[in-house]
């Protein structure tokens, strides 16, 4: 909750009301528009309230193949659905690509939470929601545009990845 803070300005108006104040994105975001991660409706929905409170156009995008078993997984699913319809927020379905994860996380199982397989689970999901929140802005640019800045986004993407593996993060 910290980093969100960092992102979002306060402009508190009432004390009595808890949803009383607006969330302004910073200044450098040209739009007002927000493609939010959410693996689970509890944990995301206060931030989902203030955000539609504060006029931001948000979408949920629901995305975590480390839920298990998968009844778990579609319970957590609609939850989130059946808040984000309440709350008219579009709302995003990623798959349950629970083999990648089982990949990725192979060696890690006696791992402790908040441990490595955590930060895999972390990078997964922000990884996707990434390529989620590409693949919808390249939708708008024309055709050569869009296959120009994609070629860049995936370079640039490769290479953060190689950093974060230099420096181990």
């Amino acid at each position: 909750m910290k980093n969100m803070q960092k992102l979002f300005s306060d402009n508190k108006e009432n004390d009595n009301d808890e949803y009383s104040y607006n969330l302004k994105l910073p200044s450098h975001v040209s739009n007002n528009k927000v493609l939010l991660h959410s693996c689970c409706a509890p944990c995301a929905g206060d931030l989902m309230k203030r955000m539609k409170a504060s006029g931001i156009e948000l979408t949920i995008f629901f995305y975590n193949p480390n839920i298990h078993p998968k009844k778990e997984y579609e319970i957590r699913k609609e939850e989130n659905i059946r808040y984000a319809k309440e709350l008219d927020i579009e709302f995003i379905d990623a798959d349950y690509d629970v083999q990648n994860w089982f990949s990725r996380a192979k060696g890690l199982e006696k791992e402790p939470e908040r441990g490595v397989r955590c930060t895999k689970c972390f990078d997964m999901r922000f990884e996707r929601t990434a390529f989620t929140l590409m693949k919808m802005v390249l939708k708008f640019l024309p055709h050569h545009l869009a296959f120009h800045a994609g070629k860049i986004w995936i370079k640039s993407m490769i290479a953060e990845l190689d950093l974060l593996k230099i420096i181990k993060v």
